[in-house]
């Protein structure tokens, strides 16, 4: 847990650019709550100073909180994180079949 609040250090805040600082610590929020779950702990006071990134956080959790149903909600959950971190096209979805060859080697 300690490792993942350490991106909110400001050595880190200093050296990284606002988007991955910013999208990454959102992801990391997400984790924690999903974890504050199971644990019973409050890891959330962590990002009181990071209201941006709570509110990121927060959406990226509330995604995640339905019932796993299996590969294709995997996709629609990838899909709506990407959307909300605003990287969607940084990826594109392909077919197993459409892998290069290359690609194994």
């Amino acid at each position: 847990m300690q490792n993942s609040i350490s991106g909110l250090s400001e050595k880190i805040r200093d050296n990284t650019i606002d988007t991955v600082f910013n999208k990454s610590n959102a992801i990391v929020y997400a984790y924690l709550r999903v974890l504050s779950a199971i644990t019973g702990e409050n890891y959330a006071e962590h990002f009181k100073k990071h209201p941006a990134i709570k509110k990121v956080g927060r959406k990226l959790f509330t995604v995640l909180e339905v019932e796993d149903t299996g590969f294709n909600q995997d996709i629609e959950i990838i899909n709506s994180w990407a959307e909300l971190l605003e990287i969607k096209d940084w990826f594109a979805w392909i077919g197993f079949e459409e892998v290069p060859e290359t690609y194994y080697q």
